[in-house]
């Protein structure tokens, strides 16, 4: 908090703030995930900038109880948007309800299936949550670190992606195909690894529909 420099948005009584907050243990594993140690060695590992990034990637700009982020009955969605930045940008978080009753947070940008550990922590000046890990947007960490701090993707494959693909530790622009647990059978060779990263951005909304994907491999995808 105090490193983004953020302490004094969440000291201000004029606010009315809601706050994602995961525990020590959450911040531990993600270090040890991407290679930076404990908490600790994540404070000291990430810039100012990238801790301002992902501690407003935590924050909407209202109250919001567990009951006002909880999708209606028969909703299955319930976006809120997050706290703007100087930019005037925004992202969203979607909420949903599954069969459990667990409350699962997806990041648009980045992280998903989260819960909620605790909910409901009163604050003069808002309310705060504590998510089972922490809320990373899709814009702070380099494509190897997203890989390996991911939760969702098959982490043995993230795990040999890394290693064969050497240029999503360093600058540039790709997009990468990550398979899910089940559907590759390690181990798979350098090449393959390679096929399923492309070069550039591609997004889903506009990209695979008129044009030819050419991945980091050379043959076609």
């Amino acid at each position: 908090m105090t490193k983004a420099g953020l302490a004094a948005t969440l000291d201000d009584r004029g606010v009315n703030l809601t706050l994602f907050a995961p525990d020590n243990d959450a911040f531990d594993r993600l270090g040890a995930r991407i290679g930076r140690g404990d908490r600790n060695g994540l404070v000291a590992g990430l810039s100012a900038t990238q801790w301002n990034d992902i501690l407003r990637f935590s924050l909407l700009p209202q109250r919001r109880s567990l009951c006002d982020l909880t999708p209606p009955a028969g909703q299955d969605l319930r976006p809120q948007t997050l706290y703007i930045q100087p930019t005037g940008d925004a992202a969203q978080l979607i909420f949903l309800r599954d069969n459990g009753g667990s409350l699962t947070i997806l990041g648009r940008a980045g992280r998903s299936n989260v819960t909620l550990t605790q909910s409901d922590l009163g604050a003069v000046n808002g309310v705060m949550h504590v998510p089972s890990d922490v809320l990373l947007p899709g814009y702070v960490l380099t494509l190897s670190e997203m890989l390996r701090s991911s939760i969702d993707s098959s982490s043995g494959f993230a795990e040999m992606l890394t290693s064969q693909v050497p240029e999503l530790n360093g600058p540039g622009a790709f997009t990468v195909f990550v398979p899910f647990d089940g559907t590759f059978t390690p181990p798979l060779s350098a090449s393959q690894h390679r096929h399923h990263v492309v070069s550039g951005l591609v997004l889903r909304s506009n990209d695979f529909s008129d044009r030819a994907l050419t991945p980091l491999s050379g043959g076609p995808l």
